[in-house]
């Protein structure tokens, strides 16, 4: 290492002043160059500096820095490398190309040894990392479906695991759905994440992302956990799950119709869902709960509810009666969030009762 340094230095500018950094020494070294360092790395820029201090020395590179090591290739404008404790702090519009992904921060603390990148950004929301598109001879051709952001992430590179210490952002390009909080896990290499803190899932309408760039929220799903796998295309929510269609903002207070239950999947490529665990199903006007409930979306709305098994419904007609059915299956029809239409199978027993709950008919099998 420095005897590589010294026979740059012949053929390079240099100058040394003890004044620079109040007694340490630097060396600058001006020059396109490569430089082989610890863990098999080696770095390229076009301006060194060699700097002593009382803790070690330290290498600040400047200027088209280029560090590869094991088919990762990191690049920034400016990098400061502890050769003692491994490392390199990297900044000014860093880049990391992996063969699992691509990322973008502001700057990056990144240890050879361990192969570990933690990157940080000022602005929430702007460490980007975009899952590396492959083709089936494993060549790579930009960038897949699947884009993750986070204010910092820790990147294990070996195993294709990023981690968000400091909220999280998953969505796929289309902007067919978002999945956001607080912390969570996304592992490249299999395409398959876990958000373990405040999960929420917004879907939003096809339709109308051709007119807004943001487009209409308009079915959210929370749940105190939830799991995404992206080839299959499945949400896993769990624990405290609560769908909403119509309304704004994740608040029930807001929503127009609601599903809540312990545990739901929601399938992204059929735009449908199954839930179970004391489902409920309601909107202003009726309500219908049963053991398992099979649901549908189009055009980003929440349109059929099918509940199965021991299924009970009512629902308050226009009149301000009230219409009481249970059966083995109840479909519940929705229209701009609401319950328009409820279909019974296989007709259990039914009753229609007045406001005052005086019964006016019943009818039982």
């Amino acid at each position: 290492m420095s005897l590589h340094r010294e026979r740059i230095a012949e053929s390079c500018v240099c100058r040394s002043s003890a004044s620079l950094l109040r007694g340490a020494l630097v060396i600058l070294i001006l020059g396109i160059f490569p430089l082989k360092i610890m863990e098999a790395a080696e770095i390229y820029a076009r301006k060194m500096e060699i700097v002593r201090t009382p803790s070690g020395p330290a290498t600040v590179f400047r200027d088209s820095v280029n560090i590869t090591q094991d088919g990762t290739v990191l690049v920034s404008r400016r990098a400061f490398l502890q050769e003692n404790a491994g490392i390199a702090v990297l900044a000014d519009s860093v880049f990391i190309q992996t063969p699992d992904a691509w990322v973008w921060a502001d700057s990056v603390v990144y240890q050879f040894s361990a192969k570990k990148a933690t990157l940080f950004s000022r602005e929430p929301g702007q460490v980007l990392v975009r899952v590396a598109q492959v083709k089936g001879d494993g060549a790579e051709r930009g960038t897949g479906d699947v884009e993750v952001r986070a204010r910092e992430l820790e990147y294990l590179l070996d195993e294709g695991v990023i981690i968000a210490v400091r909220g999280l952002e998953l969505k796929n390009l289309t902007g067919d759905y978002l999945l956001q909080g607080a912390h969570g896990i996304y592992n490249l290499k299999q395409g398959e994440g876990v958000v373990d803190s405040l999960p929420v899932l917004t879907i939003y309408s096809t339709e109308s992302n051709k007119t807004s760039a943001s487009g209409k929220e308009l079915v959210v799903i929370t749940a105190r956990r939830m799991t995404f796998k992206e080839k299959e295309q499945i949400a896993r929510a769990e624990g405290d799950v609560f769908v909403r269609s119509g309304g704004s903002g994740a608040d029930a207070d807001t929503a127009v119709a609601s599903l809540s239950c312990d545990t739901a999947l929601f399938y992204a490529g059929a735009d449908s869902g199954i839930a179970w665990g004391n489902p409920f199903v309601k909107d202003s006007v009726g309500q219908a709960e049963g053991d398992t409930v099979l649901w549908t979306i189009a055009d980003g709305e929440l349109r059929r509810v099918a509940i199965v098994g021991d299924a009970t419904g009512r629902y308050r007609t226009e009149g301000g009666n009230t219409v009481i059915v249970k059966g083995t299956e109840l479909s519940l029809m929705i229209t701009d969030g609401r319950i328009e239409r409820i279909e019974v199978e296989r007709l259990v027993a039914g009753q229609l009762v007045r406001p005052s709950g005086q019964k006016l008919s019943q009818r039982e099998r």
